[in-house]
Parts: structure tokens; C-alpha cells; sequence
């Protein structure tokens, strides 16, 4: 830049930071007249912590959701997907699962739907006993599946 354009931009500069500073003050000068209620607070607000408010703690013993139908199928596509193609990022596999659960169709996607109406109602029961403090019914991924010997429980569906 040539010497006389920065002269004629500094020029600007200095004349729109004394209209600046003269604003600033007049606004100080407003704002200290005005009652400490009435004052505008540059600060944050107050943290929940500060205000005296506590998150509420959940009781681990108490019946977890269930997983969405989405979720389901991602458990299962997830898994599927690794194998074809074993080298792909997080990012990319999210999106192919995605892409996959779009492209499902009704019939397919009501199997995990019908999976997921059925560990609500698992969860309402086990929900309700738990509120009665009469403890959980059955834990909540036993009562969808089979019962198997000497094996964990995971839900599993079929793609037909």
C-alpha cells in the first residue's frame, strides 16, 4: 500500500476511535447512573452450580431405555458393513449404515420396530416394578430373546 492510502486510512482509524471513545464514555457515564438492579451485566449468568441448583443424579439401579429401531439396526448393519469392508473410517460406515436404513423397506424396517415395541414394554413393566420398589420382572434384554445355554444375551435379527 502506498504511503499516502495508509496515511488517508489512518486518518479514518483515528477519528472513528475518538467517536468511539466518546461513545463508550457517554454509555459508562449512563450506566453508572442507573440503580446496581437496573445495570446491564457484561458477565456470564450464573452456572447451575453457583446458583445453587444440583443436576439430579439417576440411580443406576433403575431400568435403562431401550435402544431405537434405528439403533437396533445399526447394531446389526454395523457389523455387516466391518466385514465387506474392513479398512473404512467411523464416518464413512455411519453414513453406509445410514444409507442402508433409508434404503430398507417398510417390511424389513417393522421387524426392528416390532424388536423395539416389545423392549418398550419390557421397559414399562420393569419401569413400574422398579417405581414399586418391588424390583425388576426379568432384565429387560432376556425377555426379548430365546433363552440360550451358557451364552450372553445381544438382540439379534434376521434380514430376509
Amino acid at each position: 500500500m502506498d504511503p499516502k492510502m495508509k496515511a488517508k486510512y489512518q486518518a479514518e482509524a483515528a477519528i472513528a476511535l475518538e467517536v468511539w471513545k466518546a461513545q463508550k464514555d457517554a454509555y459508562d457515564t449512563a450506566q453508572a447512573a442507573l440503580p446496581e438492579h437496573l445495570r446491564f451485566s457484561h458477565a456470564a449468568p450464573p452456572s447451575p452450580e453457583a446458583a445453587g441448583k444440583k443436576k439430579r443424579k439417576r440411580d443406576p439401579n433403575a431400568p435403562k431405555k431401550p435402544i431405537s429401531a434405528y439403533l437396533l439396526f445399526c447394531q446389526v448393519e454395523r457389523a455387516a458393513i466391518k466385514l465387506k469392508h474392513p479398512g473404512i473410517k467411523g464416518s464413512e460406515l455411519t453414513k453406509k449404515v445410514g444409507e442402508a436404513w433409508t434404503s430398507l423397506g417398510d417390511k424389513a424396517k417393522a421387524k426392528f420396530h416390532d424388536a423395539f415395541a416389545k423392549a418398550l414394554e419390557m421397559y414399562k413393566l420393569n419401569k413400574a416394578a422398579y417405581d414399586a420398589g418391588t424390583g425388576f420382572p426379568q432384565p429387560l434384554s432376556a425377555s426379548l430373546l430365546p433363552p440360550k445355554q451358557g451364552a450372553v444375551y445381544s438382540v439379534q435379527i434376521r434380514k430376509d
